[in-house]
């Protein structure tokens, strides 16, 4: 004849009316709420901490294994705190991008990707990309272009290996007109494209 093993079991409300003390490794089901406690033979119920995450508000969800309860469901949910993507963390909330505006620039531009992968600058002169501050493979950044009133103001590249989606190398050159550069560096090479014309 099979052996049966059953777990001790109640309702949420009546094991925190009873609130008994569990022996040490002795499990206590909620039947309503299918979250356990293990006993340690000194603390009762009210005072253990619950061995599982609370799955009384996904009772509608089925879950292939364990794991899978916590998955956020594909209709969205709230994730609070930090998300670690192998090693790398990454804030999640308004997926807001952070911004930096570099203000009036010419000669040699400036860009740090570690700081952000969004900036701006106005140019009142000539400007020289000559790449990345501390570049790293797979780095990429967008550059907001604004010429300023006079306009005419040139973009070109001199100690790096750039390449320029379409052969297109050139900003607007009317006054006040913005070209976002979408540049990727792979390693060795920076890789340019470019959205141009925004007045």
């Amino acid at each position: 004849m099979a052996t049966k093993i059953q777990l001790r079991r109640d309702s949420s409300t009546n094991w925190t009316s009873n609130n008994p003390t569990l022996s040490s490794g002795e499990l206590g089901y909620e039947t309503d709420t299918t979250q356990f406690k293990i006993g340690n033979g000194t603390d009762d119920w009210n005072t253990l901490g619950y061995s599982t995450p609370d799955m009384s508000a996904k009772a509608d969800v089925t879950y292939v294994d364990a794991a899978d309860a916590l998955k956020l469901d594909l209709a969205g949910g709230t994730m609070t705190g930090d998300l670690d993507l192998d090693g790398n963390t990454t804030t999640l909330g308004g997926v807001v991008e952070d911004y930096t505006d570099l203000g009036t620039v010419n000669g040699v531009l400036s860009i740090d990707p570690s700081i952000t992968t969004v900036f701006a600058a106005t140019l009142d002169g000539d400007v020289v990309f000559e790449g990345f501050t501390n570049p790293a493979a797979g780095q990429g950044v967008s550059m907001i272009f604004t010429q300023d009133a006079t306009g005419s103001r040139l973009l070109t590249t001199n100690t790096i290996t750039a390449k320029f989606a379409m052969g297109v190398n050139t900003l607007s050159t009317a006054a006040a007109a913005i070209d976002i550069a979408h540049i990727f560096y792979d390693g060795s090479v920076y890789y340019l494209s470019f959205s141009k014309g925004y007045v």
